[in-house]
């Protein structure tokens, strides 16, 4: 009699549980919006250059770099590209690198070219220029993904400066790995909110940039007009270049390679000593060995 009043006790508790695990077993996430994305999205940014099929040049840098997963997944990156076309003539001409073809890029150089065209966050074209707050046109420098160590050139003996604190090198015929810039290098750009904010008209740009022309709402970036903008993937935006765009030298490397400047570069170098760096050191043997 004990036994048949406890079961009518737990009896409604036992349903109540067989009902629960139920409803928990029924339960069906039917919401399609969670595996796919909007058609106006497009594909990733590296999808979009395998799709495009005039990017080969462009892709094979990202590949040998071992950027495709990154570029292939979810994030926010910005990308300023360049395409085949672009490629050949840079290739054809009497470019500062001096090569003449894929093959004559070398590891740090496909890192420079890389890495100075991308930007670790996603922005349009009209809010490159805004700073937080948010204040649209204060911008004309952004930092790119690019690092110091991305090019530390080994410097001959020859060429280093001809001053007492370098001389014992050059006694020694000693080269040396040398950062000749310790901060990662910028991009420049110039766009249309920018340009009104700080009352620089179409002709003053022309003289900036030796005779070049602009219309409304171009955006050109270190000099190079964007003749695409705001193509939109989902992880970023690709914007697309005219030409091929490599880093800018600092300018005591302009002055250092300018033959009307190499005596001024020459004045200059007598203020420039070597200091040794134990922690630029050590990131450099981290990420390239050696000792």
């Amino acid at each position: 009699m004990k036994s048949i009043n406890m079961l009518k006790i737990f009896r409604p508790f036992i349903m109540l549980v067989v009902l629960l695990a139920g409803v928990l077993f029924s339960c069906k996430d039917n919401n399609p919006l969670d595996e796919s994305y909007p058609e106006w999205l497009g594909s990733s940014i590296y999808g979009y250059l395998e799709d495009q099929g005039n990017y080969t040049v462009f892709l094979q840098l990202i590949d040998d770099l071992d950027y495709d997963q990154v570029l292939s997944l979810t994030g926010s990156k910005t990308l300023f590209v360049a395409d085949d076309e672009a490629f050949t003539a840079f290739f054809n001409s009497q470019n500062t690198w001096g090569v003449k073809s894929y093959s004559d890029f070398s590891l740090s150089q496909k890192k420079l070219l890389l890495n100075s065209a991308m930007i670790n966050n996603a922005y349009l074209i009209n809010k490159l220029s805004s700073v937080p707050g948010p204040e649209e046109g204060k911008c004309l420098r952004r930092t790119t993904a690019i690092s110091v160590y991305d090019s530390v050139p080994l410097v001959q003996a020859q060429e280093l400066p001809a001053t007492k604190y370098w001389q014992r090198f050059k006694d020694n015929n000693r080269s040396l790995l040398l950062m000749k810039d310790f901060t990662a290098v910028p991009m420049v750009h110039f766009l249309q909110d920018q340009l009104d904010n700080n009352n620089i008209t179409d002709e003053d740009f022309s003289l900036i940039y030796n005779g070049s022309t602009r219309e409304l709402s171009d955006a050109h970036v270190n000099g190079i007009k964007v003749i695409d903008q705001n193509v939109v993937c989902q992880n970023g935006y690709v914007h697309k270049l005219e030409r091929v765009m490599l880093p800018l030298d600092n300018m005591a490397e302009v002055l250092r390679t300018q033959p009307a400047t190499t005596k001024y570069s020459a004045l200059l170098e007598r203020f420039s000593a070597p200091y040794y760096s134990a922690a630029a050191t050590n990131n450099y043997q981290r990420l390239y060995g050696g000792t």
